[in-house]
Protein backbone atom coordinates (compact mmCIF):
# COMPACT_ATOMS: atom_id res chain seq x y z
CA UNK A 1 0.00 0.00 0.00
CA UNK A 2 1.19 3.19 -0.88
CA UNK A 3 1.28 6.55 1.67
CA UNK A 4 -0.17 9.42 0.23
CA UNK A 5 1.59 11.80 2.67
CA UNK A 6 1.50 15.65 0.80
CA UNK A 7 2.61 18.84 2.14
CA UNK A 8 4.59 19.70 4.56
CA UNK A 9 5.52 18.57 8.17
CA UNK A 10 5.51 20.80 11.08
CA UNK A 11 8.63 20.13 11.77
CA UNK A 12 9.75 21.14 8.39
CA UNK A 13 8.09 24.49 8.58
CA UNK A 14 9.58 25.20 12.08
CA UNK A 15 13.36 24.47 10.60
CA UNK A 16 12.80 27.11 7.71
CA UNK A 17 11.13 30.04 9.48
CA UNK A 18 14.25 28.93 11.70
CA UNK A 19 16.37 29.53 8.79
CA UNK A 20 14.38 32.37 7.41
CA UNK A 21 14.70 34.47 11.06
CA UNK A 22 18.74 34.01 11.15
CA UNK A 23 18.54 35.51 7.18
CA UNK A 24 17.25 38.55 8.68
CA UNK A 25 19.00 38.80 11.97
CA UNK A 26 22.54 38.85 9.57
CA UNK A 27 21.07 41.44 6.99
CA UNK A 28 20.03 43.92 9.78
CA UNK A 29 22.58 43.30 11.75
CA UNK A 30 24.89 44.29 8.70
CA UNK A 31 23.00 47.64 8.41
CA UNK A 32 23.38 49.02 11.87
CA UNK A 33 26.61 47.95 12.00
CA UNK A 34 27.00 50.21 8.35
CA UNK A 35 25.20 52.82 10.36
CA UNK A 36 27.52 53.20 12.84
CA UNK A 37 30.34 53.12 10.48
CA UNK A 38 29.22 55.91 8.11
CA UNK A 39 27.98 57.68 11.33
CA UNK A 40 32.02 57.56 12.20
CA UNK A 41 33.30 58.94 8.91
CA UNK A 42 30.97 61.53 9.15
CA UNK A 43 32.23 62.96 12.49
CA UNK A 44 36.00 62.34 11.19
CA UNK A 45 35.28 64.08 8.49
CA UNK A 46 33.73 66.81 10.41
CA UNK A 47 36.47 66.90 12.01
CA UNK A 48 39.23 67.04 9.43
CA UNK A 49 37.02 69.87 7.62
CA UNK A 50 36.84 71.96 11.02
CA UNK A 51 41.05 71.75 11.37
CA UNK A 52 41.68 72.10 8.31
CA UNK A 53 39.71 75.51 8.08
CA UNK A 54 40.73 76.66 11.10
CA UNK A 55 44.10 76.16 10.21
CA UNK A 56 43.62 78.06 7.06
CA UNK A 57 42.19 80.71 9.01
CA UNK A 58 45.26 81.43 11.20
CA UNK A 59 47.21 80.76 8.10
CA UNK A 60 45.51 83.53 6.46
CA UNK A 61 44.93 86.05 9.45
CA UNK A 62 48.92 85.89 10.04
CA UNK A 63 49.65 86.11 6.39
CA UNK A 64 47.39 89.46 6.76
CA UNK A 65 48.85 91.04 8.94
CA UNK A 66 51.78 89.20 10.81
CA UNK A 67 51.45 91.46 14.09
CA UNK A 68 48.30 88.99 14.41
CA UNK A 69 50.82 85.93 15.18
CA UNK A 70 51.55 87.51 18.06
CA UNK A 71 47.99 87.29 19.22
CA UNK A 72 48.14 83.44 18.48
CA UNK A 73 51.15 83.00 20.91
CA UNK A 74 49.33 84.03 23.94
CA UNK A 75 49.13 80.46 24.87
CA UNK A 76 46.30 77.75 23.75
CA UNK A 77 43.36 78.95 22.13
CA UNK A 78 40.44 76.97 22.84
CA UNK A 79 36.94 77.36 21.79
CA UNK A 80 33.92 74.57 21.38
CA UNK A 81 32.16 73.93 17.97
CA UNK A 82 29.02 71.95 17.89
CA UNK A 83 30.64 68.65 19.57
CA UNK A 84 33.69 68.98 18.70
CA UNK A 85 36.61 71.02 20.73
CA UNK A 86 38.80 73.11 19.03
CA UNK A 87 42.41 73.60 20.30
CA UNK A 88 45.37 76.06 18.32
CA UNK A 89 48.84 75.53 19.26
CA UNK A 90 51.47 77.84 18.14
CA UNK A 91 55.01 78.45 18.53
CA UNK A 92 58.01 79.80 17.45
CA UNK A 93 59.92 77.15 14.86
CA UNK A 94 62.74 79.38 13.68
CA UNK A 95 63.10 82.90 13.95
CA UNK A 96 60.38 83.75 10.99
CA UNK A 97 58.65 80.42 10.96
CA UNK A 98 55.44 80.37 13.19
CA UNK A 99 54.50 76.37 13.65
CA UNK A 100 50.35 76.13 14.29
CA UNK A 101 48.68 73.28 15.55
CA UNK A 102 45.05 72.60 15.39
CA UNK A 103 44.03 69.78 17.27
CA UNK A 104 39.65 68.86 17.47
CA UNK A 105 38.43 66.29 20.19
CA UNK A 106 35.16 64.64 19.94
CA UNK A 107 33.58 61.67 21.72
CA UNK A 108 32.55 59.16 20.04
CA UNK A 109 30.63 55.90 21.34
CA UNK A 110 32.04 56.86 25.16
CA UNK A 111 35.98 57.41 23.90
CA UNK A 112 37.76 59.90 23.26
CA UNK A 113 38.55 60.53 19.42
CA UNK A 114 41.02 63.45 18.13
CA UNK A 115 42.56 64.58 14.71
CA UNK A 116 45.32 67.04 14.59
CA UNK A 117 46.77 69.04 11.84
CA UNK A 118 50.02 71.12 11.81
CA UNK A 119 51.62 73.66 9.23
CA UNK A 120 54.51 75.94 9.52
CA UNK A 121 53.52 79.87 8.48
CA UNK A 122 56.17 82.28 7.12
CA UNK A 123 56.15 85.42 9.21
CA UNK A 124 58.16 87.98 7.84
CA UNK A 125 60.14 90.15 10.42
Amino acid sequence: MRSKAHGFVYLDIIVALFIFGLGFAVIFGSVQASYLKQSHTERYLDAVNLASSTLNEVVDDVDEDPAAAAAYLEGEHKHVVGFYNVVIKTEWAEADLLSVTVEVTWLEQGRNKNYHVQSLCHVPG
